[in-house]
């Protein structure tokens, strides 16, 4: 039976991509299995209870400061270029941003205003 060289360099690939493939998941299992055991270690008040989601979460708040106070700054550096007064300027920029956050007020029914 003769082999073929290229089928033999494409199952070696096909190899290769497994192992890596194989690879990325026992790191992405690895990297919960620790986030659980810091979950678990995690010193809370005796009522609080905290998943596994918490590492992720906090990493994902502690991403998204910094990007939302560099825009709060700006936008208020751009209200004081405008003319605005400087004096609430941050406080200003702070309600508009955060206006932009809070999901919109839901209705009731039955009102009529």
């Amino acid at each position: 039976m003769k082999i073929n060289a290229r089928m033999l360099a494409r199952q070696c690939d096909l190899a290769r991509e497994a192992e890596t493939g194989q690879g990325a998941l026992r790191q992405r299992l690895a990297d919960f299995e620790d986030d659980f055991c810091r979950v678990l270690a995690d010193q809370c008040a005796p009522d609080e209870m905290h998943c596994s989601c918490v590492p992720h979460l906090r990493r994902a708040l502690a991403e998204a400061v910094p990007a939302f106070v560099a825009r709060v700054n700006a936008r208020a550096e751009a209200d004081m270029l405008a003319g605005r007064p400087i004096t609430g300027a941050h406080h200003r920029a702070l309600v508009a941003e955060l206006a932009l956050l809070a999901p919109p007020a839901a209705e009731t029914e039955g009102d009529t205003t």
